[in-house]
């Protein structure tokens, strides 16, 4: 296994560890409902107000490393990028 496999399972761990510290999902009908008006807005129509959280990601430029797990940097866009994604609301905040 990479340095860099580790190291981005390492991450992840410690996020999960601290995700009810800075995730917040809506907790009642209210928020939900709000939530789905702020994506219609946001969007300009009307089918977006049953949206609760939406997936942004984000390409990372690494070196790869070669050898073995060489082939677990590649993605269908660039070669040799991993991607990062978050949910977050219509604000742009994340979920």
């Amino acid at each position: 296994m990479s340095s860099v496999h580790r190291m981005v399972h390492s991450i992840a761990e410690e996020v999960v560890a601290v995700r009810g510290s800075f995730v917040k999902l809506p907790s009642n009908d209210e928020e939900v409902k709000a939530m789905g008006e702020g994506f219609a807005l946001l969007a300009g129509h009307p089918a977006f107000a049953k949206a609760a959280g939406a997936i942004d990601g984000s390409n990372i430029r690494i070196k790869c490393p070669g050898g073995h797990d060489g082939q677990d940097y590649l993605n269908r866009k660039l070669p040799r990028h991993p991607e990062a994604s978050a949910t977050v609301t219509w604000r742009h905040e994340s979920l």
